[in-house]
């Protein structure tokens, strides 16, 4: 029994005598940081798509003359214009 080779690498997963899966720490550590680069990923990629249709609504908006004329607006909308009682 002595020349039994022992494994290098220790599995994902250890199964107990109940058949209860306890994970490997250093597997689920490697999971969770995969999880948040995928995450960070997507978001980034969607911080860069809003910024392009930000950006083609406001070339949208200039090619259209509306930029002018919301700058004129800039202090508010008055309702009712000028109040003279």
């Amino acid at each position: 029994m002595a020349d039994a080779a022992i494994p290098d690498e220790k599995p994902a997963a250890n199964v107990a005598l109940t058949g209860v899966e306890t994970p490997n720490p250093a597997a689920v550590e490697k999971k969770s940081a995969g999880i948040k680069v995928a995450r960070n990923q997507r978001r980034n990629v969607a911080r860069k798509e809003d910024l392009a249709g930000r950006q083609q609504d406001q070339e949208y908006s200039l090619a259209l003359g509306y930029a002018e004329s919301d700058q004129r607006q800039a202090g508010g909308f008055d309702l009712f214009g000028p109040r003279r009682f």
